[in-house]
């Protein structure tokens, strides 16, 4: 995802904390992030946020449980 898709997605709370939720293949389910902008820095989506939301969504199960 690049840095406009997940801005349209983000939803920027009273305390300037970014919120969203998205499906993280890891653990096929959507799941909670919350963006945190430098001190003093605007609320908007950086470069440096969309590395880390695309990291996490690149991460995959590498082993199945069975019950």
């Amino acid at each position: 995802m690049d840095v406009v898709e997940i801005a349209d997605l983000t939803e920027w709370d009273a305390n300037d904390l970014g919120n969203l939720n998205l499906a993280v293949p890891l653990f096929a389910e959507s799941l909670p992030f919350v963006l945190f902008p430098a001190p003093g820095a605007r609320p908007v989506v950086t470069e440096k946020m969309a590395a880390t939301v695309n990291d996490v969504l690149a991460l995959k199960r590498k082993y199945t449980l069975t019950q």
